[in-house]
Protein backbone atom coordinates (compact mmCIF):
# COMPACT_ATOMS: atom_id res chain seq x y z
CA UNK A 1 0.00 0.00 0.00
CA UNK A 2 2.84 2.42 0.84
CA UNK A 3 4.64 1.65 -2.42
CA UNK A 4 1.56 2.16 -4.62
CA UNK A 5 0.73 5.44 -2.87
CA UNK A 6 4.24 6.74 -3.48
CA UNK A 7 4.12 5.68 -7.13
CA UNK A 8 0.86 7.57 -7.61
CA UNK A 9 2.38 10.73 -6.15
CA UNK A 10 5.40 10.50 -8.43
CA UNK A 11 3.15 10.18 -11.49
CA UNK A 12 1.20 13.27 -10.40
CA UNK A 13 4.45 15.16 -9.77
CA UNK A 14 5.80 14.39 -13.23
CA UNK A 15 2.51 15.39 -14.88
CA UNK A 16 2.63 18.66 -13.00
CA UNK A 17 6.08 19.38 -14.35
CA UNK A 18 7.96 19.76 -11.08
CA UNK A 19 11.73 20.05 -11.02
CA UNK A 20 13.89 16.98 -10.48
CA UNK A 21 17.21 16.95 -8.68
CA UNK A 22 18.78 17.49 -5.31
CA UNK A 23 19.07 20.78 -3.49
CA UNK A 24 20.84 20.64 -0.14
CA UNK A 25 19.00 23.79 0.92
CA UNK A 26 15.61 22.05 0.78
CA UNK A 27 14.19 21.61 4.26
CA UNK A 28 10.56 20.56 3.65
CA UNK A 29 9.94 16.95 2.67
CA UNK A 30 7.16 14.44 2.29
CA UNK A 31 7.96 11.69 4.79
CA UNK A 32 5.99 8.85 6.27
CA UNK A 33 4.91 9.90 9.75
CA UNK A 34 2.10 9.54 12.25
CA UNK A 35 -0.79 11.99 11.96
CA UNK A 36 -1.42 13.18 15.53
CA UNK A 37 -5.11 13.76 14.80
CA UNK A 38 -5.76 10.18 13.71
CA UNK A 39 -2.69 8.29 15.02
CA UNK A 40 -2.40 6.82 11.52
CA UNK A 41 0.74 6.86 9.37
CA UNK A 42 0.66 8.70 6.06
CA UNK A 43 2.85 10.85 3.85
CA UNK A 44 3.13 14.22 5.55
CA UNK A 45 4.98 17.48 4.95
CA UNK A 46 7.72 17.71 7.58
CA UNK A 47 10.90 19.64 8.24
CA UNK A 48 14.36 18.10 8.21
CA UNK A 49 16.86 20.67 9.43
CA UNK A 50 20.18 18.84 9.76
CA UNK A 51 20.79 17.23 6.36
CA UNK A 52 24.08 18.45 4.91
CA UNK A 53 23.96 16.20 1.85
CA UNK A 54 20.46 15.20 0.79
CA UNK A 55 21.45 12.76 -1.94
CA UNK A 56 23.75 10.83 0.42
CA UNK A 57 21.47 11.02 3.45
CA UNK A 58 24.20 12.59 5.53
CA UNK A 59 23.90 15.16 8.30
CA UNK A 60 24.78 15.89 11.90
CA UNK A 61 22.27 13.36 13.25
CA UNK A 62 22.98 10.40 11.01
CA UNK A 63 25.08 9.13 8.13
CA UNK A 64 23.17 6.64 6.02
CA UNK A 65 24.81 3.75 4.22
CA UNK A 66 23.00 1.49 1.77
CA UNK A 67 23.10 -2.16 0.83
CA UNK A 68 25.97 -4.43 1.80
CA UNK A 69 25.64 -7.11 4.43
CA UNK A 70 26.37 -7.70 8.09
CA UNK A 71 27.79 -11.10 8.90
CA UNK A 72 27.80 -12.55 12.40
CA UNK A 73 31.17 -14.24 12.28
CA UNK A 74 31.32 -15.34 15.91
CA UNK A 75 28.20 -16.49 17.73
CA UNK A 76 29.97 -16.96 21.05
CA UNK A 77 32.43 -14.09 21.62
CA UNK A 78 34.19 -13.96 24.99
CA UNK A 79 36.93 -11.32 24.86
CA UNK A 80 36.42 -7.64 24.08
CA UNK A 81 38.24 -8.07 20.78
CA UNK A 82 36.07 -11.04 19.82
CA UNK A 83 32.96 -8.99 20.59
CA UNK A 84 34.30 -6.10 18.50
CA UNK A 85 34.92 -8.46 15.57
CA UNK A 86 31.77 -10.58 15.97
CA UNK A 87 29.77 -8.57 13.43
CA UNK A 88 31.51 -7.65 10.19
CA UNK A 89 29.92 -5.09 7.86
CA UNK A 90 30.96 -5.16 4.21
CA UNK A 91 29.84 -4.05 0.77
CA UNK A 92 27.87 -1.00 1.94
CA UNK A 93 27.82 2.09 -0.24
CA UNK A 94 26.74 5.73 -0.33
CA UNK A 95 22.99 6.05 -0.88
CA UNK A 96 21.52 7.87 -3.86
CA UNK A 97 18.35 9.52 -2.57
CA UNK A 98 16.25 10.94 -5.38
CA UNK A 99 13.55 13.56 -4.94
CA UNK A 100 11.43 15.86 -7.04
CA UNK A 101 10.94 19.40 -5.77
CA UNK A 102 7.44 20.70 -6.25
CA UNK A 103 6.53 24.30 -7.00
CA UNK A 104 5.79 24.89 -3.32
CA UNK A 105 9.37 23.94 -2.42
CA UNK A 106 8.49 20.57 -0.90
CA UNK A 107 10.79 17.69 -1.85
CA UNK A 108 8.95 14.49 -2.68
CA UNK A 109 10.80 11.15 -2.77
CA UNK A 110 11.08 9.68 -6.23
CA UNK A 111 10.97 6.02 -5.20
CA UNK A 112 10.18 3.77 -2.26
CA UNK A 113 13.69 3.50 -0.83
CA UNK A 114 14.29 7.24 -1.16
CA UNK A 115 11.07 7.78 0.79
CA UNK A 116 12.07 5.32 3.49
CA UNK A 117 15.60 6.71 3.89
CA UNK A 118 14.28 10.27 4.18
CA UNK A 119 11.66 9.05 6.65
CA UNK A 120 14.32 7.25 8.67
CA UNK A 121 16.56 10.33 8.80
CA UNK A 122 13.57 12.49 9.77
CA UNK A 123 12.62 10.14 12.62
CA UNK A 124 16.19 10.04 13.91
CA UNK A 125 16.32 13.83 13.87
CA UNK A 126 13.03 13.95 15.78
CA UNK A 127 14.39 11.42 18.29
CA UNK A 128 17.47 13.58 18.77
CA UNK A 129 15.28 16.66 19.31
CA UNK A 130 13.06 14.75 21.74
CA UNK A 131 16.01 13.76 23.94
CA UNK A 132 17.51 17.23 23.58
CA UNK A 133 14.30 18.60 25.12
CA UNK A 134 14.96 16.28 28.08
CA UNK A 135 18.48 17.57 28.57
CA UNK A 136 20.34 14.92 26.54
CA UNK A 137 22.36 16.96 24.04
CA UNK A 138 22.63 15.62 20.46
CA UNK A 139 26.38 15.57 21.06
CA UNK A 140 25.89 12.76 23.59
CA UNK A 141 24.93 10.31 20.83
CA UNK A 142 26.66 12.17 18.01
CA UNK A 143 26.35 11.36 14.33
CA UNK A 144 25.07 7.80 14.07
CA UNK A 145 25.90 5.44 11.22
CA UNK A 146 22.77 3.85 9.79
CA UNK A 147 22.99 0.78 7.56
CA UNK A 148 19.78 0.80 5.53
CA UNK A 149 18.33 -2.32 3.87
CA UNK A 150 21.24 -4.45 5.04
CA UNK A 151 20.68 -8.20 5.52
CA UNK A 152 22.14 -9.75 8.67
CA UNK A 153 23.44 -13.29 8.21
CA UNK A 154 25.19 -15.86 10.35
CA UNK A 155 28.04 -17.86 8.86
CA UNK A 156 27.38 -21.50 9.66
CA UNK A 157 29.49 -24.17 7.99
CA UNK A 158 30.55 -21.48 5.53
CA UNK A 159 26.95 -21.00 4.36
CA UNK A 160 25.46 -17.54 5.03
CA UNK A 161 21.94 -18.03 6.39
CA UNK A 162 19.49 -15.11 6.84
CA UNK A 163 19.06 -14.26 10.51
CA UNK A 164 17.03 -11.07 10.83
CA UNK A 165 14.45 -9.27 8.69
CA UNK A 166 11.67 -6.79 9.39
CA UNK A 167 13.47 -5.02 12.21
CA UNK A 168 15.44 -1.99 13.29
CA UNK A 169 18.21 -2.26 15.84
CA UNK A 170 20.93 -0.28 17.55
CA UNK A 171 23.99 -2.51 17.91
CA UNK A 172 26.49 -1.17 20.42
CA UNK A 173 29.49 -3.24 19.30
CA UNK A 174 29.49 -1.46 15.93
CA UNK A 175 27.81 1.65 17.36
CA UNK A 176 25.33 1.82 14.52
CA UNK A 177 21.72 1.33 13.56
CA UNK A 178 21.07 -1.63 11.30
CA UNK A 179 17.90 -1.74 9.20
CA UNK A 180 17.38 -5.19 7.61
CA UNK A 181 15.07 -5.64 4.61
CA UNK A 182 11.29 -5.65 5.07
CA UNK A 183 10.24 -9.17 4.06
CA UNK A 184 7.42 -10.57 6.18
CA UNK A 185 5.33 -7.78 7.70
CA UNK A 186 2.82 -5.90 5.55
CA UNK A 187 2.19 -2.97 7.89
CA UNK A 188 4.19 0.25 8.38
CA UNK A 189 7.88 -0.75 8.19
CA UNK A 190 9.40 -0.74 11.66
CA UNK A 191 12.03 1.76 10.59
CA UNK A 192 9.26 4.10 9.34
CA UNK A 193 7.52 3.89 12.72
CA UNK A 194 8.72 6.94 14.66
CA UNK A 195 8.08 5.22 17.99
CA UNK A 196 10.35 2.35 17.00
CA UNK A 197 13.09 4.76 15.92
CA UNK A 198 12.86 6.62 19.25
CA UNK A 199 13.06 3.23 21.01
CA UNK A 200 16.28 2.34 19.17
CA UNK A 201 17.73 5.84 19.66
CA UNK A 202 17.03 5.37 23.38
CA UNK A 203 19.33 2.34 23.36
CA UNK A 204 22.13 4.58 22.08
CA UNK A 205 21.33 7.08 24.85
CA UNK A 206 21.36 4.25 27.42
CA UNK A 207 24.72 3.13 26.07
CA UNK A 208 26.16 6.62 26.52
CA UNK A 209 24.59 7.44 29.89
CA UNK A 210 24.48 4.11 31.72
CA UNK A 211 27.13 1.98 30.03
CA UNK A 212 29.53 4.96 29.91
CA UNK A 213 29.89 4.70 26.11
CA UNK A 214 31.37 1.19 26.21
CA UNK A 215 30.94 -0.72 22.98
CA UNK A 216 30.83 -4.04 24.87
CA UNK A 217 28.74 -4.26 28.07
CA UNK A 218 30.83 -5.20 31.08
CA UNK A 219 28.50 -8.06 31.96
CA UNK A 220 29.38 -9.73 28.64
CA UNK A 221 33.04 -9.90 29.72
CA UNK A 222 32.62 -10.78 33.38
CA UNK A 223 30.69 -13.35 35.40
CA UNK A 224 27.77 -11.40 36.78
CA UNK A 225 24.75 -12.80 38.56
CA UNK A 226 21.85 -13.48 36.17
CA UNK A 227 19.53 -11.25 38.18
CA UNK A 228 21.75 -8.17 37.78
CA UNK A 229 22.34 -8.74 34.06
CA UNK A 230 18.72 -9.45 33.25
CA UNK A 231 17.32 -6.54 35.26
CA UNK A 232 19.78 -4.22 33.52
CA UNK A 233 18.79 -5.45 30.06
CA UNK A 234 15.10 -5.16 30.93
CA UNK A 235 15.64 -1.63 32.22
CA UNK A 236 17.20 -0.71 28.87
CA UNK A 237 14.19 -2.11 26.98
CA UNK A 238 11.66 -0.65 29.41
CA UNK A 239 12.83 2.95 29.34
CA UNK A 240 13.14 2.69 25.54
CA UNK A 241 9.48 1.67 25.23
CA UNK A 242 8.46 4.41 27.66
CA UNK A 243 10.33 7.13 25.77
CA UNK A 244 8.91 5.87 22.46
CA UNK A 245 5.34 5.92 23.76
CA UNK A 246 5.77 9.46 25.14
CA UNK A 247 7.42 10.75 21.96
CA UNK A 248 4.53 9.69 19.72
CA UNK A 249 1.77 9.94 22.37
CA UNK A 250 0.82 6.32 21.76
CA UNK A 251 1.19 3.64 24.45
CA UNK A 252 0.81 0.92 21.81
CA UNK A 253 3.12 2.44 19.20
CA UNK A 254 4.11 -0.98 17.80
CA UNK A 255 0.57 -1.70 16.61
CA UNK A 256 1.01 0.40 13.46
CA UNK A 257 3.80 -1.93 12.34
CA UNK A 258 2.66 -5.23 13.84
CA UNK A 259 -1.11 -5.42 13.59
CA UNK A 260 -1.11 -9.14 14.40
CA UNK A 261 1.08 -8.70 17.50
CA UNK A 262 -1.08 -11.02 19.60
CA UNK A 263 -0.65 -13.87 17.11
CA UNK A 264 3.10 -13.28 17.12
CA UNK A 265 3.24 -13.28 20.92
CA UNK A 266 4.21 -9.60 21.15
CA UNK A 267 2.71 -7.74 24.11
CA UNK A 268 4.24 -4.30 24.61
CA UNK A 269 1.32 -1.90 25.19
CA UNK A 270 2.64 0.31 28.01
CA UNK A 271 -0.85 1.29 29.14
CA UNK A 272 -1.50 -2.28 30.35
CA UNK A 273 -0.96 -2.81 34.08
CA UNK A 274 1.92 -5.26 34.62
CA UNK A 275 3.60 -6.63 37.74
CA UNK A 276 7.10 -7.79 38.65
CA UNK A 277 5.81 -10.74 40.66
CA UNK A 278 7.52 -13.75 42.23
CA UNK A 279 7.13 -15.93 39.13
CA UNK A 280 8.71 -13.31 36.86
CA UNK A 281 11.51 -12.69 39.35
CA UNK A 282 12.28 -16.43 39.36
CA UNK A 283 12.85 -16.40 35.60
CA UNK A 284 14.86 -13.18 35.81
CA UNK A 285 17.11 -14.87 38.36
CA UNK A 286 17.41 -18.25 36.65
CA UNK A 287 17.56 -17.53 32.90
CA UNK A 288 20.97 -16.96 31.37
CA UNK A 289 21.97 -14.29 28.84
CA UNK A 290 20.85 -16.36 25.84
CA UNK A 291 17.52 -17.65 27.17
CA UNK A 292 16.26 -14.53 28.93
CA UNK A 293 13.58 -12.36 27.30
CA UNK A 294 14.16 -8.77 28.52
CA UNK A 295 10.89 -7.45 27.10
CA UNK A 296 8.63 -9.04 29.73
CA UNK A 297 10.14 -7.23 32.71
CA UNK A 298 10.91 -4.31 30.40
CA UNK A 299 7.19 -3.91 29.81
CA UNK A 300 6.66 -3.78 33.59
CA UNK A 301 9.18 -0.93 33.77
CA UNK A 302 7.58 0.94 30.85
CA UNK A 303 4.02 0.52 32.14
CA UNK A 304 4.98 1.69 35.66
CA UNK A 305 6.60 4.84 34.28
CA UNK A 306 3.66 5.45 31.93
CA UNK A 307 1.18 5.05 34.79
CA UNK A 308 3.06 7.67 36.82
CA UNK A 309 1.93 10.23 34.24
CA UNK A 310 -1.52 9.95 35.79
CA UNK A 311 -0.24 11.77 38.87
CA UNK A 312 1.62 14.51 37.00
CA UNK A 313 2.63 15.08 33.37
CA UNK A 314 4.91 13.48 30.79
CA UNK A 315 7.63 16.14 31.04
CA UNK A 316 8.01 15.66 34.79
CA UNK A 317 8.28 11.88 34.49
CA UNK A 318 10.62 11.86 31.49
CA UNK A 319 12.93 14.36 33.19
CA UNK A 320 13.01 12.19 36.32
CA UNK A 321 13.84 9.14 34.19
CA UNK A 322 16.72 10.90 32.42
CA UNK A 323 17.99 12.10 35.81
CA UNK A 324 17.90 8.53 37.10
CA UNK A 325 19.81 7.25 34.06
CA UNK A 326 22.50 9.86 34.66
CA UNK A 327 22.78 8.82 38.31
CA UNK A 328 23.26 5.12 37.55
CA UNK A 329 26.00 5.81 35.00
CA UNK A 330 28.94 3.49 35.51
CA UNK A 331 27.24 1.45 38.26
CA UNK A 332 27.86 -2.14 37.33
CA UNK A 333 27.12 -5.12 39.58
CA UNK A 334 25.49 -2.88 42.21
CA UNK A 335 22.81 -1.70 39.81
CA UNK A 336 19.35 -3.03 40.59
CA UNK A 337 15.94 -2.18 39.21
CA UNK A 338 14.87 -0.75 42.55
CA UNK A 339 17.90 1.57 42.65
CA UNK A 340 16.81 3.04 39.33
CA UNK A 341 13.26 3.56 40.61
CA UNK A 342 14.63 5.06 43.84
CA UNK A 343 16.39 7.69 41.73
CA UNK A 344 13.24 8.31 39.66
CA UNK A 345 11.27 8.97 42.87
CA UNK A 346 13.97 11.33 44.17
CA UNK A 347 13.83 13.22 40.87
CA UNK A 348 10.11 13.92 41.25
CA UNK A 349 8.74 17.05 42.96
CA UNK A 350 8.40 16.47 46.72
CA UNK A 351 4.60 16.42 46.60
CA UNK A 352 4.64 13.55 44.08
CA UNK A 353 7.20 11.29 45.70
CA UNK A 354 4.76 9.46 47.96
CA UNK A 355 2.42 8.68 45.06
CA UNK A 356 5.40 7.51 43.02
CA UNK A 357 6.56 5.26 45.84
CA UNK A 358 3.12 3.68 46.23
CA UNK A 359 2.77 3.06 42.50
CA UNK A 360 6.23 1.53 42.09
CA UNK A 361 5.85 -0.62 45.23
CA UNK A 362 2.65 -2.06 43.80
CA UNK A 363 4.08 -2.70 40.32
CA UNK A 364 7.42 -4.09 41.62
CA UNK A 365 5.69 -6.46 44.01
CA UNK A 366 8.51 -9.05 44.22
CA UNK A 367 11.17 -6.46 45.14
CA UNK A 368 9.06 -3.70 46.70
CA UNK A 369 10.83 -4.10 50.05
CA UNK A 370 14.09 -3.03 48.41
CA UNK A 371 12.75 0.41 47.49
CA UNK A 372 14.30 3.07 49.73
CA UNK A 373 10.93 4.76 50.22
CA UNK A 374 9.45 1.53 51.58
CA UNK A 375 12.31 0.38 53.78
Amino acid sequence: MIRSFLFGLVVVAVMNGVACGVDNQVRDFLVYDVDSSTQQYRLMRSRIETLDNLREGRGSVAKLRGGGKANIENGNPETEQEWAEAIVVSGDSTPDIQVVVRDNGVAMPWDFHSAMMLTLYHHLEQASLFFDSLGVSPDVVGTMRVYYNMPITVNLWMLPLPLVTDNAAYISTIDAFVIPPQVILNDVPLYANRGVVVHEYSHAVFNRLVDADRRVPVYALESWDNLVVNERRSLDEGVADFFAAVAVSDPNFLAASISDAEELGIDRDVSVERLYDAALRASVQSDDLVDYDPYILGSVVASALWALRGSTDADTVTSAVVGALNRIKGIDERLTLTLFFDFVIEGLPADLQEAGCQLFAMRLDAVAGDLACVR
